[in-house]
């Protein structure tokens, strides 16, 4: 976690060459707000504590003006976040979550995403995460991947985003295993495997407000991370080759999934239908090789695993309302 804390100082050295803010991370946080007022913008005061598979920070935050932070990490993020007071806008290219105080969500930060953190002026903030480690985080999706196997699946692609579209109220039981993590030291020698189980039963209870639940007797189809990889390898297959496009049951015997689980996992992981996921990649082939190449219309229509011009041009049109030459001339 040393990295992370080398991101917060770059940060602050960052801004306050700006001349837009310059905060305090050495500040005792009993009480913020009288602290402040030596401070001439705020304060920023991150606190962490490790175990083998997490990391636990809690941060308080006063700033006399509104503040902004754009920060990109030195490793994606998997984070059990609750901000216990204030208010927080996070926003990421043209996504913005709001977080009010008392709510929570799980979320995945990409190491490749810039995503900036917004804080009004005068608005004192009091942030709880938990960030679980990768190897341990693998492990829970195996354990349980109805509840976890999703979440890991796109975590390992590096993508960013929430188990919830809104952040959830935290409750009173949340807010109970919280205070009972911070005050693990009364357990001496045995509080790490204290804090382990109380992670643990923290998870659970955001999990159970999440929106992974589904009455379709097909949804779920993935059970673990070997499911998520089959289903991963037969996109892969799928668009290896497009003069020679495997049938359903090929790409299910090549990977070694039946055909339901296939199409329905492909579905889970990738919100279309296999042939939708490969009209798309041609149609974006298609596209490409208009506007960056000199090649044919009949050459296009080939690398696009057309077997004839016309082929190409109804489809295209279908999509696009213009035939490929008309696309062409209009770019």
């Amino acid at each position: 976690m040393k990295g992370y804390m080398n991101l917060v100082e770059a940060n602050i050295t960052e801004m306050s060459q700006e001349g837009s803010l310059q905060l305090n991370v050495e500040t005792p946080s009993n009480d913020i707000k009288k602290v402040a007022e030596n401070n001439k913008y705020g304060i920023l005061n991150p606190k962490f504590n490790t175990t083998r598979n997490y990391c636990i920070e809690e941060t308080d935050m006063l700033f006399y003006q509104d503040t902004q932070f754009s920060v990109s990490l030195p490793d994606s993020i998997f984070s059990m976040h609750f901000l216990l007071d204030g208010s927080n806008e996070f926003s990421y290219r043209d996504k913005r979550i709001d977080i009010p105080g008392g709510h929570n969500n799980i979320g995945i930060v990409s190491a490749e995403e810039n995503w900036h953190s917004k804080y009004k002026s005068n608005d004192y903030c009091r942030s709880f995460a938990i960030n679980i480690r990768k190897d341990p985080l693998k492990k829970l999706a195996n354990q349980y991947p109805d509840n976890l196997g999703a979440l890991f699946y796109l975590f390992e692609k590096g993508e960013t985003c929430f188990l919830n579209e809104r952040y959830r109220m935290t409750t009173k039981e949340m807010l109970n295993v919280i205070s009972q993590i911070k005050n693990a030291n009364l357990f001496g020698n045995c509080k790490n495997i204290y804090i382990e189980a109380k992670v643990l039963e923290l998870l659970t209870l955001q999990l159970q407000q999440g929106k992974y639940e589904c009455s379709d007797k097909n949804a779920n189809q993935c059970k673990n991370i070997d499911d998520f990889e089959k289903i991963h390898e037969a996109k892969r297959l799928l668009l290896a080759d497009l003069s020679h496009t495997p049938t359903i049951p090929e790409l299910s015997r090549f990977v070694g999934v039946n055909e339901c689980k296939l199409k329905y996992g492909f579905k889970e992981l990738y919100n279309q239908t296999v042939f939708e996921c490969l009209f798309d990649y041609k149609m974006e082939l298609a596209c490409k090789l208009l506007l960056d190449t000199d090649k044919t219309i009949f050459e296009i229509a080939l690398e696009c695993g057309y077997a004839h011009t016309s082929h190409l041009t109804k489809a295209f049109k279908r999509r696009f309302g213009v035939n490929p030459h008309g696309y062409r001339n209009k770019a």
